[in-house]
């Protein structure tokens, strides 16, 4: 009889979790953002037309993106539950059911610094130059997107700001560290 228990592997363990944490914080951010939508949109229509205009601009225009957004987590649920891998990579992020730890740190680290990045160029520079600037960095060099396209979104976003912000709803913008500088 030979004995083959120095050889012995087990098998890896397989994951039936298919609810992470990050998909938990997806569900609660999505809420939260409906909850918002929802209470303003309502609030709206007791303020001036001047006032009420934006906010229900950004509503009318984010709510098809909640609802795509909302129609893939259940998505990404429903698969979730048929394999253990990677179901959906948007970007840089990602649902990953078996995503390695460090990944998940290294990711969660580079948004919030392209948050902050965006805030202080917004603070440094302003809305103008530094909003179109952050998409195009963003699209090109993170979420590995054509020049083309991350050129596109970047126009689209200046033309938003300067036309419809600036031009339309009359927006008053703050004075720019560097343009009091160089006053």
């Amino acid at each position: 009889m030979i004995d083959d228990s120095d050889n012995f592997v087990p098998e890896p363990e397989l994951r039936t979790r298919t609810v992470t944490l990050e998909l938990v914080g997806e569900a609660i951010l999505l809420l939260f953002v409906a909850g918002l939508f929802t209470a303003m949109f309502i609030q709206s229509f007791s303020w001036p037309l001047g006032a009420a205009l934006a906010p229900r601009i950004a509503i009318i225009g984010g709510t098809p993106f909640l609802l795509l957004r909302v129609t893939h987590l259940v998505r990404v649920l429903l698969r979730s539950r048929q394999s253990n891998v990677a179901v959906s990579q948007i970007m840089d992020s990602g649902f990953r059911l078996d995503g390695d730890p460090q990944v998940v740190r290294q990711r969660l680290l580079r948004g919030i610094a392209a948050i902050v990045a965006l805030y202080v160029g917004i603070w440094v520079i302003g809305f103008h130059i530094m909003v179109p600037l952050w998409v195009f960095v963003y699209m090109y060099f993170i979420g590995k997107a054509r020049f083309v396209w991350a050129a596109a979104w970047s126009f689209i976003f200046a033309v938003v700001i300067v036309w419809v912000y600036g031009q339309l709803l009359l927006t008053l913008w703050h004075d720019p560290l560097l343009f009091r500088l160089f006053d």
